[in-house]
C-alpha cells in the first residue's frame, strides 16, 4: 500500500490539526514559514517516509484553504497572511472559501466595521483582520456602515409594513411616512445597541 495514501487516510484528523497549527505558527512568526522545515521539526521522531507523507498532506490541506479560513474566522491569523497562504486576492475570496467549505463565518465585514466605529477595536486592527492597506481602512468602514444602515432601514421598513402601524388594515400610508418611521427605528436601534 502507498504510505502517502495510508497516512492521509489513517491520520486525517492529525493532518487537519497540524495544518491549523502551521497556520497559527505562521501568524505568530508574521510570515509564511517553510512548511518542510516546520514539518521536519513537528515529526522529528518519525521515519523519513512518514515525515514526507505528513508534510505533503499538511501542505495540501493548507493550499486547499480549509484550515486557513477556519483559523482566520477565529481572528487567529491576519487577513493578509491568510490571503497569501491560499492565494486569495481579497478578503472576499476568503469569504467565498468559507462558503465553499460550508464553514460558518466568525464575523461579517459590517459587524467588524461597526466594532471599529464603536471603539471596540481600532481601525488598524480592522485592517489587520481583513488584510487592508492603511489607506483602504476608512473607505472600508464607510462603505460597510452605509451598507449596514441600508439593510437596517430596509428591515425596519418591512417590519413596519408587516405590523401595519400606519392607519390600520387597508390603510395606504404615504411612502415618506413609512421611511421616516423606519429611519427613526434604525436610529433607536443604534442608540439602544439592539
Amino acid at each position: 500500500m502507498d504510505i502517502d495514501k495510508d497516512q492521509r487516510k489513517r491520520r486525517a484528523t492529525e493532518i487537519v490539526a497540524a495544518a491549523r497549527r502551521y497556520v497559527r505558527d505562521c501568524a505568530v512568526a508574521g510570515t509564511i514559514l517553510d512548511i518542510e522545515q516546520w514539518g521536519l521539526r513537528r515529526w522529528q521522531r518519525d521515519r523519513l517516509e512518514k515525515q514526507k507523507a505528513m508534510i505533503g498532506a499538511v501542505s495540501d490541506e493548507v493550499r486547499n484553504g480549509t484550515a486557513v479560513v477556519d483559523v482566520w474566522r477565529r481572528f487567529e491569523v491576519p487577513g493578509k497572511l491568510a490571503r497569501q497562504l491560499v492565494g486569495a486576492r481579497s478578503y472576499g475570496d476568503l469569504y467565498r472559501r468559507l462558503l465553499d467549505f460550508d464553514i460558518e463565518p466568525g464575523f461579517r465585514p459590517a459587524e467588524v466595521a461597526r466594532w471599529a466605529v464603536e471603539g471596540l477595536i481600532t481601525p488598524e486592527r480592522l485592517g489587520e483582520i481583513f488584510g487592508l492597506a492603511p489607506e483602504d481602512i476608512d473607505p472600508f468602514i464607510r462603505s460597510w456602515m452605509a451598507y449596514d444602515a441600508r439593510i437596517r432601514l430596509e428591515q425596519a421598513t418591512v417590519d413596519l409594513a408587516w405590523e401595519g402601524r400606519f392607519g390600520g388594515l387597508g390603510a395606504i400610508t404615504p411612502e415618506i411616512e413609512l421611511m421616516e418611521e423606519a429611519t427613526r427605528l434604525v436610529n433607536d436601534v443604534y442608540k439602544d445597541d439592539d
